[in-house]
């Protein structure tokens, strides 16, 4: 069974070894939602970008299949008085 990560605290983490990308679609975003899987001692991870913070992240570390992916929730970071976005850390290693 594959778990979904899903953080909920500054600092959540998740990492493994990225094995699959999958897209999905979004009715809040014309962007396409990458779906990323990591292998890792816990079984499979699933990681969904819906944040768009996270889509950000991933397009700069542009993490490849057999690469060891690690994603860090860092929190709420504000737009503007009313805004806010979900960011994230990602990085890629060999």
């Amino acid at each position: 069974m594959t778990n979904v990560f899903a953080p909920q605290y500054v600092g959540d983490k998740v990492s493994g070894t990225l094995t699959k990308v999958c897209e999905t679609t979004s009715r809040f975003t014309r962007e396409p939602i990458p779906i990323l899987y990591l292998s890792g001692d816990g079984g499979e991870i699933e990681v969904r970008a819906f944040h768009v913070g996270l889509r950000r992240h991933l397009r700069n570390a542009l993490p490849s299949l057999g690469q060891h992916v690690t994603v860090t929730y860092i929190g709420k970071k504000p737009i503007d008085r009313s805004t806010y976005l979900h960011d994230y850390e990602v990085t890629a290693t060999s």
